[in-house]
């Protein structure tokens, strides 16, 4: 990428971007694409949404993704759901789109390294560390937690798994929990009906 091209992006889409060094302005640009990214992807997972074509042209130096051709909302969860259907090897799939959209930064980083100063464990790491915290707190937020519980979303998500449940009506059905009920197989059965 040229470096007026670069400086063009940064200045009118990031211009609330800090900085005092040429060098600093470009890894800080790197690091909040990475961050977007990262929370752009996480409410993906929370939502059961499938983009179906991450190739890395399909994703914009501002955080965003384009060219929805084939994408879909989960139905029933099936974390090896795939909605494109050129996409034989599964590359796309719902699980893998976290990893897919690293790989995808990873790409962008090789060609800015001659501009920003991060290596690709610092990319790996703020991007990690960036979808976890976002994730947490939409999976949080979607289940009216006090805090993350990653350990409840998880065996959440394997229950939903085994049995087959619809990924949107399975909240839907949660959110009609009283406070006052306790968590037991009559309530499940009261609510799934």
């Amino acid at each position: 990428m040229m470096p007026e091209m670069l400086n063009y992006v940064i200045n009118n889409f990031y211009t609330d971007l800090q900085y005092k060094t040429l060098s600093e302005k470009h890894t800080n640009f790197l690091k909040e694409i990475v961050m977007r990214t990262a929370k752009l992807v996480a409410k993906w997972q929370a939502y059961g949404f499938c983009h179906g074509v991450l190739n890395t042209d399909n994703m914009s130096i501002i955080g965003i993704t384009i060219d929805y051709g084939p994408f879909a909302f989960m139905e029933h969860y099936n974390p090896k759901f795939i909605c494109n259907y050129s996409d034989k090897e599964g590359r796309y799939r719902y699980e893998a789109q976290p990893e897919i959209c690293l790989f995808n930064l990873k790409k962008l980083l090789e060609s800015l390294d001659q501009f920003a100063k991060m290596s690709n464990s610092d990319l790996e790491s703020c991007y990690w560390q960036t979808y976890n915290s976002e994730y947490d707190m939409q999976m949080q937020n979607k289940l009216g937690l006090m805090q993350p519980n990653p350990a409840l979303v998880k065996d959440l998500f394997e229950v939903m798994e085994k049995t087959g449940n619809d990924f949107t009506n399975t909240f839907r059905i949660l959110s009609k929990i009283q406070k006052e009920d306790s968590l037991n197989e009559d309530v499940i059965v009261r609510l799934i009906g």
